[in-house]
């Protein structure tokens, strides 16, 4: 029986032996397969940052455009309503140099002593 016991010590150890190899082995599969995973999560992480920047971008470039559209249509906008104010301003203008032109000519005739009625009656002679 003594040897029955040895050669279970030994078969034990063989066993051990072989569970801790195995146990390496385990941990280093387990090891390399996070080692991978922490790659792949990186990679999508890069990937997912890289799209949002573009979206972003996009975005970004896209009310830049927007703003640039509206800014041009205020501009029109303003330009139109300026020149409305101008062509007002210049017929009131007109028509106020008019006013005083018909004016300032009535006066220098009443002035020089002649009207109207004195052009009309040299006319009918």
């Amino acid at each position: 029986m003594l040897g029955y016991g040895r050669g279970m010590t030994k078969s034990t150890s063989a066993i051990s032996t072989l569970i801790e190899e195995m146990s390496a082995k385990h941990v280093e599969q387990i090891q390399t397969i996070q080692a991978e995973q922490a790659v792949r999560e990186k990679t999508l992480l890069e990937e997912v940052e890289s799209r949002f920047h573009t979206e972003a971008a996009e975005r970004e470039a896209h009310l830049i455009a927007e703003a640039e559209e509206r800014f041009m249509k205020l501009t029109e906008i303003q330009e139109a309503k300026f020149m409305d104010m101008m062509d007002a301003r210049d017929k009131k203008y007109r028509a106020l140099l008019n006013e005083c032109m018909a004016k300032g000519m009535s006066i220098k005739f009443q002035s020089s002593g002649l009207d109207d009625k004195a052009f009309s009656s040299d006319d009918d002679e």
